[in-house]
């Protein structure tokens, strides 16, 4: 099936359609999946792997935490909570990108451990002993960090708006109202899960 791209004309300037686009490091592609996205960013976090491996045996063990830090937890945190759907509950299934990014993660760890996948090390055990968050947790804590922002500084006023909208048309307060909670929106297709505003006040209130 043919594509067609389109293009319209502002002024002098003919602006076209593009399949996919990159914005301050994000690829936002036309079917708004970040599929796309996540094979840049694990492509990124291999290659970033691979110069931790040669810096390994240049560097002391501190130096080599910060520089993972830098070079590679930076990468994973910058916005994660824009893409990545969170899990409040084990039940919850894993989705393709939190695999990706968790095993990324976790060869990251291990090379800072000395530690291979023949040993069948416990991750998570090995994550809390050295203080170290779970995909999972860097994007819950990237999204409740972000709504609060929203609720506070308003940071997100369209966002704020739609949230507020159903509790002005009430004429009663309800429990949820009482509890600081905030009314979850509506979604129409599975994809909208993994949007910011459903998952951030689903994270908020949770906490």
């Amino acid at each position: 099936m043919l594509q067609t791209n389109h293009e319209i004309r502002v002024g002098k300037a003919k602006i076209k359609e593009e399949q996919e686009q990159k914005l301050l490091g994000v690829i936002i592609t036309s079917d708004l999946k970040w599929t796309r996205h996540v094979s840049a960013q694990n492509e990124k976090l291999l290659h970033r792997l691979y110069l931790l491996r040669h810096l390994k045996h240049l560097l002391p063990r501190t130096a080599l935490d910060i520089v993972a830090k830098g070079l590679f937890m930076s990468q994973i945190n910058y916005c994660i909570s824009l893409y990545t759907r969170i899990r409040l509950s084990d039940c919850e299934a894993w989705t393709s990108t939190h695999q990706k990014l968790q095993t990324a993660q976790n060869q990251m760890t291990r090379l800072l451990n000395n530690i291979k996948i023949k040993d069948k090390v416990n991750m998570e055990k090995l994550r809390t002993s050295q203080g170290i968050l779970s995909i999972n947790q860097i994007a819950c804590k990237s999204t409740a960090t972000e709504m609060r922002k929203c609720i506070l500084h308003d940071s997100l006023p369209h966002l704020q708006i739609e949230l507020s909208k159903d509790k002005k048309e009430r004429k009663m307060m309800t429990r949820a109202d009482t509890a600081n909670c905030i009314q979850t929106p509506k979604i129409h297709k599975s994809m909208t899960k993994d949007s910011f505003s459903f998952q951030g006040p689903r994270i908020w209130n949770n906490l």
